[in-house]
């Protein structure tokens, strides 16, 4: 990379640098965050309209796994344990509220998933621990 664009990406992810103190964390967050912010836009184009080819359904999933993984990146900066601890939390937590409102119907109503946010967990897609953590947390 030549010193003029690592000035800019400097610049460009200098606010999201502070607190943390190890440089290997800050570069993960750094990765994560930003292969996040270059699929965010194409998740808004082929996921809604169905334009993912079944052979690259993963990459929904995938996705959602990386936002949470990149905000729990961020979340470390205010402790290692503390960011385990609340993923370890949420995560099942939430994944178990899907599974009962998948099984019974309560308290989201009758729904089903399909194949595209495999793997599946008793019927209920693991990436939902994921994004139940990104909801909730980054709120």
């Amino acid at each position: 990379m030549n010193p003029g664009m690592r000035e800019r990406m400097r610049r460009l992810f200098h606010p999201f640098d502070e607190g943390f103190g190890d440089a290997r964390a800050r570069n993960a967050f750094h990765a994560a965050f930003g292969i996040t912010l270059f699929l965010f836009p194409f998740s808004l184009i082929f996921v809604p309209f169905r334009l993912l080819p079944d052979t690259v359904a993963w990459m929904s999933s995938a996705s959602i796994a990386l936002y949470g993984l990149a905000l729990w990146l961020s979340e470390t900066r205010m402790g290692v344990r503390a960011a385990a601890l609340r993923f370890g939390l949420i995560g099942p937590l939430y994944f178990s509220v899907e599974w009962m409102g998948k099984s019974t119907g309560f308290p989201f109503g009758d729904y089903a998933y399909t194949g595209t946010l495999a793997p599946l967990l008793a019927g209920v897609p693991l990436a939902m621990a994921f994004a139940w953590y990104t909801v909730l947390v980054g709120a």
